[in-house]
């Protein structure tokens, strides 16, 4: 039998990873009203994904609502975006596997 695919999500995952995550979801979106809002009561959203992490561990997490749009640049095309909260969520991920 093979290995996983993917690593377990460790037990203790260090808050600078959600920090990094973040950072990296924020870039060039600094001034967006979405990432403003999040950074004004920051302590407390890094705290929410913390927990949002540790339910993830447990399969009781649920992802927020999607938003779609539709853009026509370079090509017509319907785009569905994550949650702002929810991307950092991915981006955590992605960093610790």
């Amino acid at each position: 039998m093979g290995k996983p695919y993917f690593k377990p999500v460790p037990k203790n995952l260090p808050s600078r990873q959600i920090w990094w995550a973040l950072k990296n979801v924020a870039r060039g979106k600094r001034f967006r009203p979405v990432v403003a809002a999040f950074e004004y009561d920051l302590e407390r959203n890094l705290l929410a994904i913390e927990h949002e992490l540790n339910e993830l561990k447990t399969q009781t997490c649920q992802p927020g609502g999607y938003t779609s749009f539709r853009l026509n640049e370079p090509k017509k095309r319907l785009v569905n975006a994550a949650p702002f909260r929810d991307r950092v969520v991915h981006h955590t991920l992605v960093g610790v596997m």
